[in-house]
């Protein structure tokens, strides 16, 4: 199983690593001799933006790249995107899967669940936090917190 990792590289050494300058790919890795070596299968470059979470999805790869959440496709010579989902309200930050939903944490907005519904290629949001910055967890002295969801 080709396992992906984000990676970026700046043009010049004077910008921050997020400028425009900055280029982002995903770069696609084989496990080689037993475990114990990696071969470089792909490096696909992201058109400007750098990917911050990368999740597994239905022998697929999704990609939180920015504000928008891609899913890509196995190629012969690099990644395919399949599917772009840009209507997200901030930079994502954390990707996770369970079954058909997708859920998507953002650095300001808090949570979005979404589906992707095959036959029209897109992803549409089920469900999503109407408390910024809230979620489910637990507090410093162990108190247990969670945010209410809204349908949409």
């Amino acid at each position: 199983m080709p396992q992906p990792s984000c990676t970026h590289e700046q043009h010049s050494r004077r910008r921050s690593p997020l400028s425009s300058s900055a280029e982002g790919f995903v770069r696609l890795y084989r496990f080689t001799q037993g475990g114990l070596g990696l071969e470089l299968l792909h490096s696909t470059p992201l058109g400007g933006v750098i990917p911050a979470a990368l999740a597994p999805f239905a022998g697929r790869l999704l990609v939180g790249a920015g504000r928008a959440l891609r899913l890509m496709e196995l190629g012969r010579k690099k990644l395919l995107r399949k599917c772009e989902f840009s209507e997200l309200p901030s930079f994502v930050a954390t990707l996770h899967t369970m079954g058909e939903r997708i859920y998507v944490g953002d650095a300001q907005e808090s949570f979005q669940w979404l589906k992707y519904r095959r036959a029209e290629n897109a992803f549409y949001v089920f469900a999503d936090d109407c408390v910024p910055r809230c979620g489910a967890g637990r507090g410093a002295r162990g108190r247990a917190f969670r945010s209410q969801w809204r349908r949409v």
